[in-house]
């Protein structure tokens, strides 16, 4: 659950969601409902990442992490990344 629909349900009722079926919360609820609510924003209404995105996110991950910064140039995005699924689910 991500984007509006975190938004409606509210972050304590996601954690609630969320950490019955995953353990990602750790042993502070407030930390983990806290950063549910600060990154809930960043998710787009439909759950599509808009055009340009995958590219923004490899360039970003191609400036810190040593992995993809050395394939970077090898990384073919239209391989990688799809809103196929997204765009069923509409």
């Amino acid at each position: 659950m991500s984007g509006p629909a975190a938004q409606a349900a509210g972050p304590l009722r996601v954690h609630r969601l969320v950490s019955t079926s995953v353990d990602y919360a750790g042993p502070d609820v407030a930390l983990y409902v806290k950063s549910i609510k600060d990154s809930s924003p960043m998710f787009t209404a439909d759950g599509v990442m808009p055009a340009g995105g995958p590219q923004t996110v490899l360039d970003v991950l191609g400036t810190f992490s040593e992995i993809v910064k050395s394939k970077k140039d090898s990384i073919d995005l239209n391989k990688t990344y799809t809103t196929e699924f997204a765009s069923k689910a509409k």
